[in-house]
């Protein structure tokens, strides 16, 4: 059998010249891919999910089957697809949504089933797979099954190949889990983020792709000594990827299905991005929105399989215990205005229905979730307008308490920048509160000299990075 590697077409969302309604799924980037029906196949989508799909799952014109995806793992992405958590009336804590169909006009069937994997950081028990009914851009989650078991890999002979390359190729220089003149290769695509394109391009030429300014690459080889990889433009993308394979392979078989923490951020080099961002910050706007999470901290997998082509949601449908309402009242409250409530920290978003003019929230908030007595942070955003051009914007940060959840906003016009905006703060909040505390944030907390110690640290960090310009170097601030 054979694993085929796929190019991924990402459409952007909320162009400007979108006709989709703001905050619905059809609002989502769509992701397209072609499956050779004949040929198992792995693919990894834009925000981390995996596809497994042995040959023949689909049917379907030329044993081609062209498929339209949409991810939502995070809460902003859930918030610009309008997408709740709710079945029926009741909460749900998500750890990721997926859309799978066929691409317009494609006679695709699905004739057995095929396994999908969403990334998260951390597993949470009781986790079930809720199917999608979409309705006037709306979707409900219904008929809650349990979760699959770990699936086990394919076995393949790309493994025995990618062993026979490996030994003509890799193992002088690097171990599968030995730190040798380079590296040890096991946990490799994790710490390229699972930027296949990269990779390939730094295994096949190392040297293009330092000159080229890549800061990983740079750090990679300034840590090393600046010992110059040999290149190996004769290696196709198909012999790269049964390298990797065999090393995934080999490091499971050592491991387990888990890879261990040494081998996900086992440098400095896998912070490059973190201490620029930690130098940035010093000297500019600390307000502006931060980067989200990112595959790297996907260190876990909720995995399961599907039969059908639909909505898939995983949940875990939350306890509830009797709190008061929140009422939102909106100035001014145009027709088909949309409201939600967005918790990062857990991953939670409902929406307001309309009553007597204001907006109530009865979702009684679940038990043990949110703390009404310590307060936990929530966002409120209401948006009217399907277009860009028409579009009015309310945004507002605020405290669940035990009382007096009474909110009022006023929209606004706004523009396609500003609704951005607002995504990156909820997805700042979510991924700062409860993944890990920033590199900059631990400097904050530091006196004047602890500080100006910790940048020339960080100067020094940058320099191993490439990261460092004229304008950053000591004796210029």
């Amino acid at each position: 059998m054979k694993y085929l590697v796929l190019l991924i077409a990402c459409l952007p969302v909320l162009s400007c010249n979108t006709s989709h309604p703001i905050l619905s799924p059809s609002s989502l980037p769509q992701q397209y891919i072609a499956v050779n029906t004949e040929k198992d196949t792995v693919v990894t989508l834009q925000f981390g999910t995996r596809l497994t799909i042995a040959a023949h799952t689909f049917s379907a014109k030329n044993n081609v089957a062209k498929i339209v995806i949409k991810e939502a793992i995070t809460l902003d992405q859930m918030l610009r697809g309008g997408l709740v958590t709710k079945s029926g009336n009741h909460v749900l804590q998500s750890g990721g949504m997926i859309q799978i169909m066929p691409a317009n006009g494609e006679d695709v069937k699905i004739v057995k089933p095929f396994n999908i994997e969403i990334p998260t950081p951390q597993v949470r028990e009781g986790m079930q797979l809720y199917k999608g009914v979409e309705k006037d851009d709306r979707v409900d989650w219904v008929n809650p099954v349990p979760l699959d078991t770990p699936v086990s890999p394919l076995v393949e002979p790309q493994v025995v190949q990618g062993a026979v390359l490996y030994q003509q190729n890799c193992a002088v220089c690097h171990g599968i889990d030995k730190k040798l003149t380079g590296p040890p290769l096991y946990g490799s695509m994790e710490r390229w983020a699972h930027d296949t394109a990269s990779l390939y391009r730094f295994t096949r030429n190392a040297s293009k792709v330092i000159a080229a300014g890549d800061a990983y690459a740079t750090c990679l080889f300034t840590g090393y000594n600046k010992a110059a990889m040999t290149s190996f433009d004769s290696l196709s993308n198909e012999e790269i990827k049964a390298i990797y394979r065999y090393i995934d392979e080999k490091g499971k078989a050592i491991y387990g299905t888990a890879i261990p923490n040494a081998f996900l951020r086992k440098s400095d080099c896998d912070k490059c991005d973190e201490y620029m961002q930690a130098y940035q910050q010093i000297f500019t706007d600390t307000t502006q929105p931060k980067q989200a999470i990112s595959s790297k901290e996907m260190k876990q997998a909720y995995r399961f399989h599907v039969i059908d082509f639909a909505w898939y949601n995983v949940d875990v449908q939350l306890p509830l215990e009797n709190a008061p309402p929140i009422f939102v009242n909106l100035h001014p409250n145009p027709p088909g205005t949309k409201l939600y409530i967005a918790i990062p920290q857990h991953n939670i978003l409902i929406d307001g229905q309309e009553e007597n003019g204001a907006f109530k929230l009865y979702a009684n908030m679940p038990s043990g979730v949110v703390d009404f007595k310590n307060g936990t942070l929530a966002y409120v955003i209401a948006v009217a307008g399907n277009q860009p051009t028409s579009l009015q914007l309310a945004f507002q940060s605020f405290t669940l308490l035990q009382s007096d959840n009474n909110l009022t906003l006023e929209l606004k016009p706004a523009t396609d920048h500003d609704l951005q905006a607002c995504f990156e703060t909820v997805k700042h909040s979510g991924f700062t509160q409860h993944h890990f505390q920033t590199y900059f944030e631990k400097l904050k907390k530091s006196n004047r000299d602890s500080l100006e110690t910790a940048i020339k640290d960080l100067r020094v960090k940058l320099e191993r990075c490439g990261q460092i310009t004229d304008a950053l170097r000591p004796g210029t601030l």
